[in-house]
Order: structure tokens, then sequence, then C-alpha cells
């Protein structure tokens, strides 16, 4: 993959890149991943928060880019390759995958949101259009699929498809989550999303989906431990065990190091 950027690099020919929700961290790492690797080139970046927006094109670094707080008038106005979604909307994002469907640009999700209401939906549209809809490889979901399919490949069997998540407050308040989303500039209704288990639910039902799957009760367990070794006395991976006669199982550990 990178001799072919790095030819396309040096051909002049790098693949243009549109980032919508781009003044969010994982919207402005984008952007700035842009200007790091080779054959990859930001022409567009969309987001409601102007200064944030500018900073990302800043980031970029690698030439003009088209920044507007106004989907449409980067859609209609740039030629481009492919369009990170990088929002945590649904109802806006579809419109946005659709979008650049009819221009014939392929789609990374790094929204599970939209993912997990709409993914079925916007796959076959994309489909439709003959171009490709895809998640990230970065955000958990992305990376536990990842190492799924290769274990696979390997002859593996997969059990269970798991998650680490570091803390969890069931009952985390908007009002409780203004300082810490302030520290980690982030969303607010994101940080209580990643601290009341919305997150995790919804990267693992994302996974349950793709793999055949399903939770071995709803919400998943979670038991807490200090080591992920700890996993396999925590769950019971025994023959005698009646795994899941199809797929797989989701479920995750808190808090192990």
């Amino acid at each position: 993959m990178l001799k072919d950027l790095q030819k396309l690099e040096s051909e002049g020919k790098p693949i243009r890149i549109v980032v919508v929700g781009a003044a969010g961290s994982m919207g402005q790492g984008i952007c700035l991943q842009t200007r790091l690797t080779p054959g990859l080139r930001l022409v567009g970046a969309v987001d409601i928060n102007e200064e944030g927006l500018a900073k990302a094109v800043e980031l970029s670094g690698k030439g003009p880019a088209v920044y507007s707080p106004n989907l449409e008038e980067v859609i209609n106005n740039v030629d481009f390759d492919v369009l990170v979604e990088a929002t945590t909307t649904v109802e806006f994002a579809a419109k946005t995958c659709l979008a650049a469907f009819s221009k014939g640009a392929h789609v990374v999700l790094m929204n599970a949101e939209v993912d997990i209401l709409l993914g079925p939906y916007l796959r076959q549209a994309a489909d439709n259009a003959g171009v490709v809809i895809t998640s990230d490889a970065g955000d958990q979901h992305g990376v536990v699929a990842r190492m799924a399919k290769e274990i696979k490949l390997w002859g593996f069997d997969l059990v269970m498809l798991g998650n680490i998540k570091g803390f969890l407050r069931r009952h985390a308040t908007y009002q409780e989550m203004i300082e810490p989303a302030k520290e980690r500039r982030l969303n607010i209704v994101q940080c209580v999303s990643y601290t009341d288990g919305t997150k995790v639910n919804v990267e693992q039902a994302l996974l349950a989906n793709a793999f055949n799957g399903s939770p071995l009760r709803r919400g998943m367990i979670g038991p807490r431990c200090e080591d992920v070794r700890e996993v396999f006395h925590l769950f019971n991976f025994g023959p005698e065990t009646k795994w899941h006669p199809d797929g797989c199982y989701v479920d995750y550990i808190l808090g192990a190091a």
C-alpha cells in the first residue's frame, strides 16, 4: 500500500479527500494525516465550528482546500475521491454519504452511530453507485473486525469478539461531563456516551451484526479485572460451554491493563 501511495504522490495524482466533521479531534487528526501520508490530499473540509475547521485545514498543510460550514458548498465545488464522515450525526451523515455516492466517491465512516442504524441501507446505496463504504480500521470496532478476519484467515474459530473499556459510570449526566469534555476537547454528549456505556454497546452491536454474533446478555456482562489475561477465567471458554451455534459472542472487560 505504501508503494502505491508513494507512486500516486510522485505522479501528482494523490487521493483527494473531503472530511466532514473536520473540527473534532478525529477530524483534525485525519486532516493532519493527509499531510503526513504520501499520496493523500485534503481538498475539502466541512464543520459548523469554523475556528476548528480552519485549524483542520491548516494541519493538512499540503495546499489549498475548500472549507465551509455548508456541506453542499464543498460537495458541489470540489472534485474528490473519498469522503470521510467524522460527525456523530445520523440523518445528516446519511445524506452526506448519499451526496458522496452521487459524485462517484467512496466513503469511510468514523461514525458508528450512522453505521449501526443505517449501515445496510448505505451499503446497498454504495453498491448501486459502484463505490465502497466502509468503517475505519482505527476505532475499536474497526480494529477488532480487522483482527477477527485475520484470525479466521489463520483457520481459527471465533468464540468472542471483545473490547476493553477503561471506565464506566452508567448514570453519567450532561452536567457532570462538561468539565471532562473540555479537558479532552470532546463534544459533551459524546463524552457522556463514552462514560455511560453507550459507545461500547454501539460498537459491539456493529461487530455482532458483522460476524453473525450476539451479546451474552442484553448490555453485555463487562466484568471488571486488573489484567486482560484474566479474560480466560472471567468467561468460560471450555468445551462444555454451549457457544454461539453459527457465529460468536460479543462482550467487554472493564479496567484491564
